[in-house]
């Protein structure tokens, strides 16, 4: 049996989900705020780890024995040289698709905005100390 909805009910419905809509939203929201802005396991701000302080990996909140953690620090070293070289081959493309990117973007904006979208750009490489998270090796900021 199919039910006929009456202009109130279906703006009641309608209202429903755009407020589901919105919830959904704010919650996506708060849970990417919440990665981005997470703390290190001490409590400091990720963005206030030194450069070349050692990451947090899941494997350091376990307890081992020296050796144990020597042989471990050994593979994390050998995994982050591998990982560095692999960036190294691609990082040129992609700082060529960035850099295309941003060109077409410049030509959709007007002067005022190129003007803003410039600066913004030099603060998150200001903020990110000119290199990309997890790099200590790269000097370049991001888009």
């Amino acid at each position: 049996m199919t039910e006929l909805l009456t202009p109130g009910r279906t703006r009641l419905v309608g209202f429903g989900l755009l407020f589901a809509s919105f919830l959904v939203g704010a919650l996506t929201g708060a849970a990417v705020d919440r990665v981005l802005s997470a703390e290190e396991p001490d409590g400091r701000p990720r963005a206030e780890r030194a450069e070349g302080e050692r990451r947090s990996y899941v494997i350091d909140r376990i307890e081992m024995s020296p050796e144990q953690r020597a042989s471990i620090d050994a593979i994390l070293e050998r995994r982050s040289e591998r990982m560095r070289a692999v960036w190294h081959e691609v990082e040129p493309r992609l700082d060529a698709i960035t850099d295309s990117a941003r060109a077409e973007i410049m030509h959709v904006l007007t002067p005022d905005q190129r003007a803003q979208y410039e600066r913004k750009l030099e603060e998150r490489r200001a903020r990110r100390g000119k290199h990309r998270p997890g790099e200590d090796s790269m000097k370049r900021g991001g888009s």
